[in-house]
């Protein structure tokens, strides 16, 4: 089955886990954390990133969500071992997070598409000009 795995910064990917819990009364096994501080060791975290990647399960695959492009946890991901298994999204939103737990089902490429479109339509702007809150 798919996995998730959230690398962000300290304190926001457990704000995320106490929702998910809060909706579904714990954590889904399948959403792993990981949280980088200013003292994080980042070359242990890349190595640990690197293992999670190589030790997916034949039949599994990992989406790695982020909080901010261009900050440190996306930047320590391995992009060159994500290779046809595994993926990185930045940006990660509640949204997306819940989309990505319910259709974890999906092959990688698709789940992906599902996943994108879950963080797009959860954003809204009110009022809209035109009385339409779609972005």
């Amino acid at each position: 089955m798919n996995r998730i795995l959230l690398l962000t910064h300290r304190g926001l990917g457990r704000g995320f886990l106490a929702v998910l819990e809060h909706i579904f009364g714990t954590v889904p096994d399948a959403v792993e954390l990981r949280e980088i501080g200013a003292d994080s060791d980042l070359e242990w975290e890349k190595v640990w990133l690197q293992n999670c990647i190589r030790g997916l399960a034949p039949a599994d695959a990992l989406l790695i969500l982020t909080d901010l492009f261009g900050a440190t946890p996306t930047n320590i991901v391995p992009v060159e071992m994500l290779g046809a298994r595994a993926r990185l999204v930045t940006g990660i939103n509640l949204p997306m997070l819940l989309r990505a737990l319910s259709r974890r089902e999906m092959p990688l490429e698709l789940w992906l598409d599902a996943v994108l479109s879950g963080a797009h339509e959860g954003i809204r702007v009110f009022p809209h000009k035109d009385g339409v809150s779609l972005l």
